[in-house]
């Protein structure tokens, strides 16, 4: 469970991907016509976000279980 978790951590830390307004202006000043601005997530049917977390869960543990036994 830890190391799964600390590879997600270290992957946005190491992202080469632009994630804010401030960075893309270092790199090309006067280029940013608009920004999104960010927002938390609104999940409004709480059942739904639940089965879809279950299902995901069941496969990564189903995966991990079906590699382990090969």
């Amino acid at each position: 469970l830890i190391i799964p978790l600390g590879l997600i951590i270290v992957s946005v830390f190491f992202d080469p991907r632009i994630k804010f307004a401030e960075q893309l202006d270092e790199i090309f000043p006067g280029i940013i016509l608009a920004v999104l601005p960010s927002e938390r997530a609104r999940y409004q049917n709480w059942r739904l976000l639940s089965v879809s977390t279950t299902v995901g869960f069941i496969a990564y543990l189903g995966t991990a279980i079906t590699f382990q036994y090969m």
